[in-house]
């Protein structure tokens, strides 16, 4: 016994005398005289690290896991990121290649061999996507997974700035979506005419800010009918999409048969197509074709006598009602009859 603020212990591993403060003990730390013979108690044992050729120790349970699976064993993290290596297959030249997982960062670049496959992969020749815009220009394509579902989008260089998109658009198309839309247009609309212009779409998909700039832009904001310049947020005031092959004659509603009107032009266009469509529902029938006078009067004689035949059937229904109604109270008045009869006899 030394000093009282210190006790000496032996050793439970290697029975070697050993010195601990007071404190030291009442923390549980006065079994091991160090850090060699607590894991020597433990059962654990010295591996050898793969990647430096140094001895790194192992519990009992670790070391028989490794030696179960024939994995590597790793001193440190940083010795495992320097020295481990995964497999990949470039998607540019389809070769397999091994990288160390420290150059594992980002989307792309884990999956490309080398600067080349990478420059050859991401930027590309492209048409602009824009209806009637035959443009090209280099473009680099970059995945992004949301959600757990994974998109791309487009990463353009214009003069030394970047710009980001869902579609390729060129330079010029890109300032047009910034000035009147703003940059995050995806959200503002449908791009399902930057894919195909043919599709249709209903008043919904038409009247967002993307598709109604794409009409917009087709006159370079002016009215397709007196050239005046329209103000693309002034609205439906201001301006209407109008299309060019009206419904009733057969006119979808996709990019190629709309265009943009202004209020005046739209009311005069409309009133005219209203009065067509008047005279068409007074003069047309299912047949697709004017009538004759005789077909005229034909027709009507067959919807007289439709009518008759109708007339003739709900008289007989109003009939057999009253018929009816007749039966029952005459019976309803005999059943009274005969239990005031039976009550008086009783």
């Amino acid at each position: 016994m030394g000093d009282s603020k210190t006790i000496q212990l032996n050793c439970q591993h290697c029975d070697k005398s050993f010195v601990r403060y007071r404190s030291q003990i009442k923390k549980g730390n006065h079994k091991f005289c160090g850090q060699e013979c607590k894991r020597g108690a433990a059962g654990g044992s010295w591996l050898v690290c793969v990647g430096c050729g140094g001895d790194t120790y192992r519990k009992r349970y670790q070391a028989e896991k490794i030696e179960a699976s024939g994995a590597n064993v790793y001193c440190s993290r940083g010795c495992q990121s320097k020295h481990k290596t995964f497999s990949r297959t470039c998607k540019n030249c389809n070769l397999s290649f091994s990288k160390p997982t420290s150059q594992a960062v980002g989307l792309n670049r884990d999956s490309l061999c080398s600067i080349q496959c990478k420059e050859a992969f991401d930027y590309m020749e492209t048409k602009c996507s824009w209806p009637g815009c035959s443009e090209t220009f280099r473009t680099r394509i970059q995945r992004k997974t949301t959600r757990g579902v994974e998109g791309q989008y487009f990463r353009t260089d214009f003069n030394g700035t970047m710009r980001l998109s869902w579609r390729p658009i060129c330079e010029f198309h890109h300032n047009l979506c910034s000035q009147y839309v703003g940059g995050h247009y995806r959200a503002n609309g449908r791009l399902k005419w930057f894919d195909d212009p043919e599709i249709n779409l209903g008043s919904r998909g038409v009247n967002q800010p993307i598709t109604r700039l794409l009409i917009f832009a087709k006159t370079d904001g002016k009215c397709s009918h007196c050239d005046r310049s329209l103000d693309f947020n002034g609205g439906h005031s201001e301006w209407h999409i109008d299309h060019t092959i009206p419904v009733y004659k057969g006119g979808k509603t996709n990019y190629p048969n709309l265009q943009p009107l202004c209020r005046i032009c739209h009311d005069v266009k409309t009133s005219v197509e209203k009065s067509e469509v008047g005279r068409l529902r007074h003069k047309m029938t299912k047949l697709g074709r004017w009538l004759t006078h005789t077909e005229k009067d034909e027709l009507i004689a067959e919807l007289r006598r439709e009518i008759d035949v109708l007339r003739a059937s709900a008289n007989k229904e109003k009939e057999l009602g009253a018929c009816l109604r007749k039966s029952a109270s005459t019976k309803s008045s005999r059943s009274a009859k005969t239990l005031d009869q039976m009550s008086l006899r009783l």
